[in-house]
Order: C-alpha cells, then structure tokens, then sequence
C-alpha cells in the first residue's frame, strides 16, 4: 500500500470514527486518560501484583500513561 493510499484510509477511518459521535484522543490527553485508565484498574490483579500485591494509584497512573504514550502513533 502506498503512502497516499494510507493517509487516506486513515483520512477516512477518522472521518467515521467522528461521525460516530466519538473522540480521537490527542497527544494533550494523555494525563487524563492516564488518570480514568488507571482508576479503571483498581482492582486489577495484575497491577495489584506489579505494585507489590497493594493497589498504588500513583504508581497504576505512571504506568498507564508510559502505555498511552507508546501508542501515539497508532
């Protein structure tokens, strides 16, 4: 596939995503979006683990956002 043809598929699934009353998230919310998926996690058994076997919402928040911040591209 050429570099055209995929900014225009991405062009389009964009377009789709906002007519579906949805939001792209941007690189600005990444603090935020760290904080909801991290509350998202609270009794996550994994992040309990990860954290010693206790919930850390802090610590749960940086690893959340290290994560989205992986993704930026995509």
């Amino acid at each position: 596939m050429g570099k055209q043809a995929r900014k225009t598929d991405i062009s389009q699934a964009k377009l789709a995503i906002e007519r579906a009353g949805l939001y792209i998230a941007q690189k600005k919310d990444i603090e935020q979006l760290a904080k909801v998926s991290a509350d998202a996690y609270l009794d996550y058994p994994l992040h309990n683990w990860l954290f010693g076997g206790k919930y850390d919402a802090k610590a749960s928040e940086l690893l959340m956002e290290i994560s989205l911040k992986t993704m930026l591209k995509d």
